[in-house]
């Protein structure tokens, strides 16, 4: 059994109907997909090259961002030195965060028909 039946298994318990099974692969799925994405943004935001990266206030801000708390993420871009550092990590690190988005939306409408 997946990773993702398991945990709809558990959310809908064991005599729920086909409906309620669905929905909670769905909201599953979703938890899943931004365990995953977050994961991913943990590394790659490891790899950027920070200048000034031993500031105080830069280092508070990567670990708060690591966190997932959201009001920081302005202030973490606005650290980055954005001519030092590729690009390509640049714009997978914004797609992420879109993506995550995205997944958070899927995740909240799941949860709403649970």
């Amino acid at each position: 059994m997946s990773a993702v039946d398991s945990l709809a298994h558990a959310l809908a318990g064991k005599q729920a109907d086909q409906e309620s099974l669905t929905t909670a692969a769905e909201f599953a799925e979703a938890q899943l997909e931004l365990l995953r994405i977050r994961s991913t943004r943990t590394a790659l935001i490891s790899k950027i090259d920070f200048v000034n990266r031993d500031t105080p206030k830069l280092r508070r801000l990567v670990a708060l961002e690591l966190l997932r708390i959201r009001r920081v993420r302005a202030e973490l871009m606005a650290a980055i030195d954005v001519a030092c550092c590729d690009p390509h990590q640049l714009r997978r690190l914004v797609a992420l965060d879109r993506y995550e988005r995205y997944a958070h939306t899927r995740r909240r409408r799941a949860s709403a028909k649970l």
